[in-house]
């Protein structure tokens, strides 16, 4: 009996990654052109907040899905080999 379930084999783990990325890149995208009509505007500290603001968006989603999701699968695979290894010796 397997632990690690098929919504987080590896296959999945990069799918999920892949949409993640589609949405920071059109986080970037956006972020992009809100500075230069901040730019445009000659507001610098609207700008610096903006800059801030769009980084700890970033910065949250990344660690949500590389952490959050890599972690769990690991963990995973961990009480998976915890489980095999007990099977083991018990068939010792």
């Amino acid at each position: 009996m397997s632990v690690v379930r098929e919504s987080q084999s590896p296959k999945i783990l990069i799918s999920r990654l892949q949409e993640h990325r589609k949405v920071i890149e059109n986080l970037m995208r956006m972020y992009e052109v809100t500075v230069l009509e901040v730019k445009n505007s000659d507001h610098p500290t609207l700008l610096s907040r903006l800059e801030r603001d769009i980084k700890k968006k970033i910065r949250d989603l990344l660690y949500k899905v590389l952490c959050k999701e890599f972690l769990v699968y690991c963990y995973q695979i961990k009480l998976e080999f915890r489980q095999n290894m007990t099977n083991f010796a018990r068939s010792e």
